[in-house]
């Protein structure tokens, strides 16, 4: 899915990181990384405050590596929030 760049596994990737398994949370999150739209830096920022470290931290990863300019400052305060 996070290869295909289709607007309907955007939004299946998207749903999946709703899910109450983090596993699959963090690998919707990593899949988003090859989808550009803004829709996808949404979702990774909504991530920013899962309950989990582990998916936090995914998404922030992600939201590094697509160098989304718009991504700074959620990233600065997220980091500032954490322990």
């Amino acid at each position: 899915l996070g290869t295909s760049r289709l607007e309907q596994d955007l939004g299946l990737l998207m749903s999946l990181c709703a899910s109450e398994d983090h596993e699959v949370t963090k690998a919707a999150a990593r899949a988003l990384r090859a989808f550009p739209a803004h829709r996808a830096t949404a979702a990774l920022l909504g991530l920013l405050a899962h309950a989990r470290w582990d998916v936090r931290l995914a998404s922030a990863e992600v939201l590094a590596a697509r160098g989304d300019g718009t991504a700074i400052p959620s990233l600065r305060s997220a980091a500032s929030d954490e322990r």
